[in-house]
């Protein structure tokens, strides 16, 4: 038994090391010292910089980022959560650089699973090479969603647990499922995670049909109980992050809205058009199986061959041709842009189907509900019967957006599905008339479906697409648009044919192994061999060598620019910048320098929003329509006196070209200022548009609801000798000396946000008044006062310490159980 024992493990370090070597062979310029360009990657070095600066001076977290938008919680954007030591296992299982350790993972989380299952070693190697290689990873990689890629890697080890649960190791399984749903959590992806449970529920509800039928229903809820216990502790592990990002997630956009629109109607969540923007249609779908059948990407290359080299090259000679065709929009299908398409590979999608005629049993049905589950939601707007009812009724639902990514519990099944064929084939566990009838079917639906494609490719669509037009306005002639039209119909028909190839030859494969024309290990090989010629160029397509660059590029993606580097001059403690050269409200790159009024983030404050759309915008344009005006610092002074909004929020400069000095804004109102009137208002609608109206640095705009508490303010013209001076500034802390000769309302230019911010005066607790529809406001006496502002939420605070001591305790249980579980099987 030891023998076998070691022989096991001897066999199971070799798998890993292939991993690791098939990693790193595609990755080889992770080898030489260089790092992949990443563009989310760089967006988050923008958005995260005072937070990491913070950490390396101060060694402790920013809570608050004060870079974009002109404030809003941290937790989302780069905030460490060092209590849960779960992260342990997250650093040891993720070896080298990203995205190495990523790809690296994703083998060995699969791996892990299929071993769970009781699938052999090597069967299990090849599963994991066609999930880990699939393009939807490669393609996430690439744009730099680093959260995304290790919470997809973590998706195999959590059902590993469950599935162990239901398989009779009801507490192994119970704690594999507690720790690896902690760093499933512990990813930072919660709509990752959120398909996962939907994978997860549908498991239990095959389990409890098949358990109640076969009168097994305590044995069913013995399981869901242990499964439960772990499951809280996995929560309660990441309790930091969950319930800081509980307590923010009301006040950001993922929550209602406080304005009412025309339809009298508060909305909650995502606006339904931005939720299914990147839906998939029906054809689109099918790019698991077929990559290119909508084209591919936005930028793809064309050969000599290619209609449109041909047609270029005619007018305007091969070397233009090149050029152009080194990036062709052959992108045609309905979302607004693509990167390349979510490619399963065609040798997965056979063994897939394959698996749903060849395995039986309920593992079967519930992979095979996911796979046409998640295929129907990822429609979206196409298939609205179902995805308007998720929307409207399933909880949380309706707070993520991109529907298509749930195809990734789609991929996860029909790779588990394609392993456990390819192991019953492995083993000879069939009957001829099961193989014959399964190798029939499914080569006659998908090589169907090639030819089909082949011989009619315009039963995709007529490959138009909607970057034609945009084509056409920029100079393209009609011939050369029909020409790039022609080529999408060829590239249908290629990987059509290249799809059914790869389908003949993983079915032929089956077919030696069933008539001992091939032993099964040579056929493991193949297989093997054809999942990696499949996959490993098309990801190359999407993920090379080309995109890698030095690591210092990587580490300050934003050079500065003229206009930065004169703003850095400034040494003042706070203010904000405003850069109009760029999308201002999706664009992080003024944030890696500056405190700015614009900034990008999936989940920034709906408050913040709002005033973007109504106020923000709206002075941007103003600002835009007056440069023609401007002929001296005075005129510069008068445009920006009257955008109230801007200056409340304390723009101190104006980018508006990169290469120029920034317009510098005198009119604006500080880090705090004292007001002699306020307007009381009724609702919120009514306060947003006052902001549009009133004198902002004189009158403060407040909700009734808190007009008692405030009591009485001061209406005499405020004097000069009333200022307000910010006298220290770091993230969580900022402290003011306020002098005012009446009882004064005061406000600052920072952003109201209940949950963690306190204000002191003298070292007392006082309340912070919501004005001017997000800005903080205090009552202040007579007199000069010394005021603070600290962050501390107690979600952090307190969820560190819960976090601690629960994930030190799931890993000591997964090791006593691990343990007892292992003498159990000694004896």
């Amino acid at each position: 038994m030891k023998d076998i024992h070691w022989k096991k493990v001897g066999t199971i370090v070799g798998i890993l090391a292939i991993f690791l070597v098939v990693t790193y062979t595609y990755f080889s310029p992770l080898l030489e010292g260089r790092a992949l360009q990443q563009h989310d990657h760089d967006t988050y070095m923008g958005m995260s910089s005072e937070i990491r600066s913070y950490r390396e001076t101060h060694h402790k977290e920013a809570l608050w980022n004060n870079r974009m938008f002109g404030g809003m919680p941290s937790y989302l954007s780069g905030t460490r959560y060092p209590g849960n030591k779960l992260s342990v296992i997250d650093n040891l299982l993720r070896v080298g650089p990203v995205p190495g350790s990523s790809v690296f993972l994703t083998f060995v989380g699969f791996f892990f699973l299929m071993l769970v299952c009781g699938v052999s070693p090597w069967v299990s190697l090849i599963a994991s090479l066609a999930f880990g290689f699939s393009s939807f990873y490669f393609i996430i990689l690439g744009a730099g969603h680093n959260t995304k890629a290790i919470a997809i890697s973590y998706m195999a080890p959590v059902l590993a647990g469950i599935l162990l649960t239901f398989r009779g190791k009801k507490w192994l399984g119970s704690a594999i499922l507690g720790v690896a749903l902690g760093l499933e959590l512990k990813a930072g992806h919660p709509q990752m995670t959120y398909y996962l449970f939907l994978m997860v529920v549908i498991y239990g509800l095959v389990e409890l049909y098949y358990h109640l039928k076969e009168k097994k229903g305590v044995e069913y809820f013995k399981n869901i109980g242990a499964l439960s216990i772990f499951a809280i502790l996995a929560v309660l592990a990441n309790s930091s992050n969950l319930a800081s990002t509980y307590d923010y997630s009301p006040y950001s956009i993922r929550g209602k809205s406080t304005l009412v629109s025309d339809d009298k109607v508060q909305k909650e969540g995502l606006e339904h058009n931005y939720i299914f923007d990147y839906s998939y249609d029906v054809g689109e779908a099918f790019t698991a199986f077929i990559p290119r059948l909508k084209g591919g990407g936005m930028s793809e290359p064309l050969d000599k061959k290619s209609n449109l080299f041909q047609a270029i090259k005619q007018q305007q000679g091969a070397g233009t041709a090149r050029q152009i065709c080194r990036n062709v929009p052959l992108y045609w299908g309905s979302q607004p842009i693509v990167s390349g398409p979510f490619y399963f590979g065609a040798v997965l999608c056979f063994l897939a189907l394959f698996g749903m005629f060849f395995v039986r049993g309920r593992l079967k049905w519930w992979l095979t509900i996911t796979i046409f589950v998640a295929f129907l939601l990822s429609l979206g707007k196409h298939f609205s019967l179902l995805s308007d009812l998720m929307v409207n009724y399933f909880p949380m639902y309706n707070k993520f957006r991109d529907v298509k990514n749930i195809v990734i519990i789609q991929n996860l099944s029909m790779a588990i599905l394609g392993a456990f064929a390819v192991w019953k084939v492995a083993k000879r566990d069939y009957k001829d008339q099961e193989i014959s009838k399964a190798l029939k079917y499914s080569v006659a639906s998908l090589g169907g479906i090639c030819i089909l494609l082949i011989l009619i490719p315009s039963i995709t669509g007529n490959f138009v697409g909607s970057v034609d037009g945009q084509l056409k306005n920029a100079g393209w002639p009609s011939n050369w648009i029909a020409a790039l039209q022609q080529d999408r119909a060829s590239i249908v028909r290629a990987d059509a044919f290249r799809s059914l190839l790869f389908v003949l030859a993983a079915a032929t494969t089956i077919w030696a192994v069933w008539k001992k024309k091939i032993n099964h290990k040579i056929a493991l090989v193949i297989w093997a061999a054809v999942v990696l010629i499949d996959m490993w160029p098309q990801d190359k397509k999407y993920l090379n060598n080309s995109q890698f660059v030095s690591r210092r590029k990587v580490e300050n993606p934003y050079a500065p620019s003229k206009a930065d580097q004169y703003i850095l001059k400034d040494k003042s403690l706070d203010y904000r910048v405003l850069n109009i050269a760029v999308s201002t409200f999706n664009d992080a790159s003024t944030s890696f320098y500056h405190n700015s009024i614009g900034g990008y983030h999936g989940a920034k404050m709906r408050r913040y929003q709002d005033l973007i759309e109504h106020q923000i915008t709206p002075e941007i344009q103003r600002i835009q329509k007056g440069f023609a005006s401007i002929k001296s610092e005075a005129d510069i002074h008068s445009l920006f006196k009257n955008m109230g909004v801007l200056n409340m929020l304390n723009m101190k400069y104006l980018i508006y070209n990169p290469k120029a000095m920034p317009l510098t804004n005198t009119a604006a109102y500080g880090n705090g200022w004292i007001v002699d009137q306020v307007d009381w208002i009724e609702d919120d609608n009514q306060e947003m548009k006052m902001l549009g109206v009133a004198d902002l640095s004189h009158v403060a705009v407040a909700n009734n609801d808190i007009r008692s508490t405030i009591g009485d303010i001061s209406s005499k013209p405020r004097e000069q000798a009333e200022m307000v001076t910010l006298t220290q500034y770091d993230p969580n802390e900022m402290k003011y000396e306020v002098t005012c000769n009446h009882n004064r309302l005061v406000l600052f230019s920072e952003i109201y946000y209940p949950k963690g911010w306190k204000a002191y005066v003298e070292n007392k607790e006082v309340d912070i008044y919501r004005v001017n529809y997000l800005l903080r406001g205090l009552k202040l006496e007579a007199g000069t006062h010394h005021v603070t502002f600290r962050f501390e939420p107690k979600s952090y605070r307190i969820g560190e310490n819960i976090s601690g001591v629960i994930s030190i305790l799931l890993l000591l249980l997964l090791i006593v159980i691990g343990w007892k579980e292992y003498k159990k099987e000694r004896k």
